[in-house]
């Protein structure tokens, strides 16, 4: 799977828990939608699936991957933070506890 580092990562956070996980590869993207994700289910989470596994076979860049991953965050109403580069750390990303209003993650 392709370890190649999205050019701005995705914060995920887990409401029940606060946990909060930084994806910053299509690895790491598909490892959370198959471990950690909420629901097996949607439009969205099952294209992101298949987006992972296209940029594997050198059939999608990383950022439709990113992109993907996004898009079945917000259809399962998981919170995530947004960076805009990958410099920002997840201190910068300025995660409050009104940020966290959403659905659980799934614990593993």
């Amino acid at each position: 799977m392709s370890k190649r580092r999205w050019e701005a990562p995705v914060l995920v956070i887990c409401k029940r828990t606060g946990r909060m996980l930084m994806v910053s590869t299509t690895e790491e993207a598909l490892n959370t939608l198959l471990n950690a994700w909420p629901v097996c289910t949607g439009k969205a989470f099952l294209r992101a699936l298949q987006v992972c596994n296209d940029v594997e076979a050198g059939l999608r860049t990383p950022n439709e991957a990113r992109d993907s991953f996004i898009a079945a965050a917000r259809e399962a109403d998981i919170p995530i933070k947004i960076a805009m580069t990958d410099s920002l750390s997840a201190s910068e990303l300025h995660v409050t506890a009104e940020d966290v209003t959403q659905p659980p993650l799934r614990s593993p």
